[in-house]
């Protein structure tokens, strides 16, 4: 059996303990590092990771995945006995499929999928830059501008009716 990829043994050996509490049934809780789920799961949120069991993972449930020296948190895409697509809420493609037995447990208190998340990161973009924060240029900066204004004359034209309520 070949070593997973890793650079610094003592991250490794840390893993894999954590590895063995959550299948050996102990839920565990971790501060999560990155902005892949952002914006379900912040960079710095606590999270607990709970063990799988029995249970196999599912369609929009948030797992954690051995992945080399590290734990990733991503999203079901989909799922099979024998391989698991992921995603992260925050990217557009999804990750390589990886093994069923990657899948280290589950994180089950996470609300389901927000909607700037379906859309992916334009609709982040668009939303940061309403909210007077710099454009960003190179591929796609066209469509982000035109989501941009889309999504402003849309917000304009909900407070309009609401402010005549008022």
């Amino acid at each position: 059996m070949s070593r997973p990829p890793c650079p610094r043994r003592a991250a490794l050996r840390a893993r894999l303990a954590l590895d063995e509490i959550v299948r050996a049934g102990t839920p565990v809780e971790v501060r999560v590092r990155g902005d892949s789920m952002v914006p379900t799961v912040a960079d710095g949120r606590r999270i607990r990771v709970e063990p799988l069991g029995t249970h196999r993972p599912r369609a929009g449930e948030v797992v954690v995945l051995a992945r080399g020296c590290t734990w990733t948190l991503h999203r079901v895409l989909r799922a099979t006995r024998r391989q698991v697509w992921t995603r992260g809420d925050a990217r557009l493609s999804a990750d390589p499929a990886f093994p069923a037995g990657a899948v280290v447990g589950r994180v089950p208190s996470l609300p389901p999928r927000p909607l700037l998340a379906i859309l992916g990161s334009s609709a982040l973009w668009a939303a940061a830059r309403l909210r007077g924060l710099p454009p960003r240029r190179g591929p796609g900066a066209r469509l982000r501008a035109r989501l941009a204004g889309l999504l402003a004359r849309s917000t304009e034209r909900v407070a309009r009716p609401l402010e005549s309520l008022v």
